[in-house]
């Protein structure tokens, strides 16, 4: 955040960096726990309601 204030970052690019690596990290985490397992995933709380997260990670994992 800090580094994206400091280079003058438009605020929609920081939030879908940030957006970006939080689709990433849950999916890695996702893969260490089910590796190639079929797998059903809930997804709740508000970044349930992201539209973008959401299709990132049907994406990814």
């Amino acid at each position: 955040l800090m580094e994206g204030h400091r280079i003058e970052l438009e605020p929609a690019d920081l939030v879908a960096t940030l957006t970006a690596i939080t689709s990433q990290s849950i999916a890695r985490a996702v893969d260490e726990l089910v590796g190639d397992q079929s797998f059903d995933c809930y997804v709740s709380g508000g970044g349930s309601y992201n539209q973008t997260l959401m299709n990132d990670l049907n994406d990814r994992i």
